[in-house]
């Protein structure tokens, strides 16, 4: 399923890029598409400060108070990587669009072609990049989060915490299997690697790779086991040029 969020204080253009959607899953009956819509920023940024979670951001530029810009700016700087198509009625913000990883620029009116173009390219990206989700339980229950929000994991006296990008950290109930078996559907991800017994870690969020630590974008250290040294520095050093390589 795809997550979609609009936000759009005009609701004319928001009711047309439902319909533009409905019309593009029924075009392609192998989306499942869940659309939230949000009429101002304010409304967006406290919804994803509640843990909403969403693949596809459309945002509207021109809104009062807090402008589109602004609000993706907000976004990418709390983590948020995943994609996002501005909607505005002037060009003239394109080379702030660019400034903060928009996907797409699409002007108002929006016309119809150009919308399904879009999302054929932004299914195909999300396609590649294959959003994948892991099932925790938690001491309150259970609980899925995006492989992407997790900086790494740290396994203490058989209990995983799970660090992520928002800076919450998640305590899980005690693990009964080993560390490695538990995790092992994280350690198949290409973008994750085990420095040390007690560690997994997200490369995406590492900072500075060091001989004997890694130091990560929330200034975490990391060690890293004498014997995982070689392969560590492959890990990453592969990573980083499949990054470059998707540029």
């Amino acid at each position: 399923m795809l997550r979609i969020a609009i936000c759009d204080d005009q609701p004319q253009d928001t009711a047309q890029i439902r319909q533009y959607l409905k019309k593009y899953q029924a075009l392609h009956t192998e989306y499942d598409f869940a659309v939230d819509c949000y009429c101002s920023a304010e409304e967006l940024l406290k919804a994803l400060q509640q843990q909403k979670e969403y693949d596809i951001y459309f945002l509207d530029i021109i809104m009062p108070q807090k402008d589109g810009i602004s609000l993706a700016r907000e976004m990418r700087d709390n983590h948020i990587t995943s994609l996002i198509i501005f909607l505005t009625s002037s060009t003239e913000y394109s080379l702030e669009a660019f400034g903060v990883k928009a996907m797409q620029y699409l002007l108002k009116p929006i016309n119809e072609e150009a919308f399904l173009s879009v999302m054929d390219d932004a299914c195909e990206l999300l396609g590649r990049l294959t959003v994948k989700y892991l099932l925790v339980s938690l001491p309150e229950g259970k609980r899925q989060i995006r492989f992407s929000s997790i900086t790494y994991v740290e396994c203490k006296n058989r209990i995983l915490y799970f660090h992520l990008n928002t800076g919450e950290i998640l305590k899980t109930r005690n693990i009964r299997q080993s560390f490695e078996v538990e995790m092992r559907v994280l350690l198949e991800d290409y973008r994750f690697s085990r420095p040390h017994q007690s560690y997994i870690i997200n490369m995406y969020y590492a900072s500075r790779l060091m001989p004997t630590e890694i130091i990560m974008q929330d200034s975490s250290i990391i060690p890293i086991s004498k014997k995982r040294v070689k392969e560590v520095r492959k890990e990453y050093l592969d990573f980083l040029s499949a990054q470059v390589s998707e540029i």
